[in-house]
């Protein structure tokens, strides 16, 4: 189960976060030139990307190790002449961002530990910005353990919450639709076993967990679930540890 931030934790944040801004590295640095650090006690090298140079949008991303390197090359060569797309690296890219929004960007509870720390922003692209990711923790203690006691299999899956690279028009929307798909499937048989169309105000988490759960109640608790996207992590991570089902992070 996640340990939520303390606000000495956040005040620790946003200290950091100020004096980035004043120190204004996207005015000599561009978001090519990479800067790699090595953290003490970390095997793996970090590489940061500091946007801003255009005036467009203020901040930093951190890709982790050469996985992240590799992420943020095939950003840089998208739409080339040989390279995919830039919406298909930007939604495929494993990174941390932290950027200055807008106000009307910024989660309700982000605002509330910004005025608990008696922090003002003034104007476009002011609040830093952190991207959170809620994991959730099943109520239902008899769903729960009713899970928790369905027989183990030698069962394998990868789970995916992945953008179609289409655009679909439908009429209750104003707008063309970037739909998403959450895509499951038998690992060691290399078979779909099942893909759910999302529409925009479908909740990632409830998506997730609809499936899982009826899955386990007729097929019994798999073994491993593998998976990429922070949504599936953020609905399966309590109840999978809980169940004794390894939930492992990997690039699919």
């Amino acid at each position: 189960m996640r340990k939520e931030a303390s606000l000495d934790q956040w005040k620790e944040l946003y200290d950091v976060t100020l004096n980035l801004k004043e120190l204004e590295p996207w005015k000599y640095l561009d978001s090519a030139d990479l800067i790699a650090i090595k953290l003490q006690g970390i095997e793996k090298p970090v590489f940061m990307s500091v946007m801003g140079r255009l005036g467009s949008c203020y901040g930093v991303s951190m890709y982790e190790g050469m996985d992240g390197l590799a992420d943020f090359d095939m950003v840089a060569k998208a739409d080339g002449k040989d390279g995919p797309s830039i919406y298909d690296t930007m939604m495929d890219q494993s990174c941390i961002t932290w950027y200055a929004g807008d106000r009307d960007e910024v989660p309700e509870a982000q605002k509330k530990v910004i005025k608990e720390l008696e922090l003002k922003f003034r104007g476009k692209g002011q609040p830093p910005c952190e991207r959170e990711y809620p994991e959730i923790e099943l109520e239902d203690q008899e769903l729960r353990q009713k899970l928790k006691e369905q027989r183990q299999t030698n069962q394998e899956l990868a789970i995916e919450l992945a953008y179609l690279q289409t655009e679909v028009r439908d009429q209750e929307y104003d707008r063309p639709l970037c739909p998403r798909v959450l895509i499951v499937m038998d690992w060691k048989r290399d078979m779909i076993l099942n893909m759910d169309l999302l529409r925009p105000e479908d909740y990632e988490i409830d998506v997730i967990l609809n499936f899982f759960i009826p899955y386990v109640l007729s097929n019994g608790r798999m073994k491993k679930i593998r998976a990429r996207n922070p949504w599936v992590f953020a609905a399966l991570i309590d109840i999978c540890e809980y169940c004794g089902i390894e939930l492992k992070k990997t690039g699919l």
